[in-house]
């Protein structure tokens, strides 16, 4: 039997797991420490630009700060309005940082994907023909929880895409090793 979900509901939290939390803060730290060399280099771009008619530094360092200050804006609001999530460990069902096949019916594609709970994914590491999704993604957010042969539908620029999951790998979420991946 083929159950159908969908992730029509429009208004969502953000998701994070251990590591995503702390790849925010650090971020943020990075973030700061940037900042406070932009704001070295516009205190410079100030004095030495009292003479001449140049402030194109200036004007770099101004949009450098402008910058900066929105994407720490962001993340601390992420931090702050986030909610953490842990892998669930249940063998049956999708869980975090599980490699996934998935047959999208609408494009008439399969490939794989890994679901984390960080806050920006990068290309897996471990695997070159793997991208690593988020669980905030339209199709993270379908996936997490659900069996294989479960037919998933979300939406991404007003295209609905039909997504079966074919199968998953575990990475180690067993109802044993679930505390150890969360630390």
């Amino acid at each position: 039997m083929i159950k159908i979900y969908s992730n029509a509901q429009k208004t969502k939290p953000f998701f994070l797991d251990d590591k995503g939390v702390e790849q925010v803060k650090s971020d943020i730290k990075k973030l700061e420490v940037k900042m406070a060399m932009i704001n070295a280099v516009k205190g410079n771009a100030m004095a030495s630009e009292k003479n001449t008619t140049d402030n194109s530094g200036l004007d770099f360092a101004k949009n450098e700060q402008i910058a900066i200050t929105t994407a720490l804006e962001e993340r601390k609001s992420v931090l702050k309005h986030c909610k953490l999530v842990k892998a669930h460990g249940d063998a049956d069902k999708v869980d975090l940082y599980d490699v996934i096949t998935v047959y999208d019916k609408t494009i008439d594609d399969e490939y794989k994907v890994i679901l984390t709970g960080k806050y920006e994914p990068k290309q897996s590491e471990i695997f070159d023909d793997e991208e690593e999704i988020t669980l905030n993604s339209p199709l993270g957010e379908c996936i997490f929880g659900k069996t294989k042969g479960d037919v998933v539908i979300y939406e991404i620029r007003d295209i609905k895409h039909e997504v079966l999951i074919k199968d998953f790998t575990k990475s180690g979420n067993t109802k044993e090793d679930v505390a150890g991946l969360d630390k």
